[in-house]
């Protein structure tokens, strides 16, 4: 049951996250982080 719970949240959270107006704006911040990571790792 608790497997069951902690992913319906987790569906939950993410539904909430892209019906929200910010969502592009995150999207674009991982974008970000993940370049200025892969970046620093090839340095």
């Amino acid at each position: 049951m608790t497997a069951v719970m902690a992913v319906w949240r987790c569906q939950t959270a993410i539904t909430a996250v892209i019906t929200s107006p910010s969502f592009p704006q995150i999207v674009m911040q991982f974008i970000d982080i993940y370049l200025l990571v892969s970046y620093n790792r090839e340095a």
